[in-house]
């Protein structure tokens, strides 16, 4: 189980206003400290087609640092497979507004399901915490 800092990553949620939706894909276009993860989203259809049917979550995005950082240190290592799963796990079952943050750890169910990257009963839980 990782535990997640803030500071690292951006939060986004689908904007929704009396029947005019702005998708998660559209919002990610608009930030460029977001361009790197709107590059990889855009890679196969599974990825995009995750983010565009996505109802009712909190998503973590990576920033163009995190994505670099990683990239860095683990070269070679990022499969569709592995950016799908990724994602997967960055989207957070329910809403989660910065204010509900705290110093205590907060266990959020995701929406990882692949046992390959997720061998836990019931699904992966992501524990954030407010630093």
């Amino acid at each position: 189980m990782r535990q997640l800092r803030i500071q690292s990553l951006w939060w986004l949620l689908t904007l929704v206003s009396h029947g005019f939706a702005i998708t998660l894909l559209e919002v990610i276009a608009t930030y460029p400290q977001l361009s790197t993860l709107n590059t990889y989203v855009n890679v196969t259809s599974n990825v995009t087609n995750l983010l565009t049917s996505a109802n009712n979550f909190t998503f973590l995005a990576a920033s163009n640092t995190a994505i670099s950082s990683f990239i860095s240190d683990n070269p070679n290592v990022l499969t569709n497979d592995l950016l799908q799963a990724t994602l997967q796990y960055s989207l957070l079952k329910g809403g989660y507004p910065t204010l509900s943050f705290s110093n205590v750890s907060q266990f959020v169910p995701t929406n990882l399901v692949n046992a390959s990257y997720a061998n836990v009963t019931g699904g992966q839980v992501c524990d954030f915490l407010y630093l």
